[in-house]
């Protein structure tokens, strides 16, 4: 994985945001019936929740031009980027929100905030 520069404040506030509906990312999940169903995803935390119960097919690098520019976290796309290179469309859920989540746990450390929620295979970011 890719390290990533350490987080500012700032930075991380703008992880952390619910963006505007007009600014989402679209993610498609299996419906109950069969065929896909669209997502809408404002935030990083509602990326992370679906992303745990749904597994999601989505574009990586949609993805990754959100959190880059919407969130504005080049290095956290970088890293999505990488870890989901060589996977099929339907395998990169696991390998994003892994990333994700780690990026999101600091940030949320970062601001003081001890309840977010950590994937279970959410690896320790290091830092250049």
């Amino acid at each position: 994985m890719a390290k990533l520069a350490p987080m500012t404040p700032e930075a991380a506030e703008r992880l952390v945001a619910r963006q505007p509906y007009h600014k989402r990312l679209t993610v498609s999940v299996v419906g109950k019936h069969g065929g896909f169903e669209q997502v809408p995803v404002c935030s990083v935390e509602e990326f992370l929740k679906v992303s745990q119960v749904l597994e999601p097919v989505f574009s990586v690098d949609t993805l990754a031009d959100w959190v880059s520019g919407g969130l504005d976290d080049p290095d956290l796309a970088v890293a999505i980027r990488e870890a989901c290179e060589g996977a099929p469309a339907f395998k990169v859920a696991g390998p994003t929100r892994a990333v994700v989540a780690a990026r999101y746990a600091e940030a949320m450390a970062l601001l003081g905030s001890g309840d977010e929620p950590v994937a279970r295979d959410t690896p320790v970011v290091t830092h250049a």
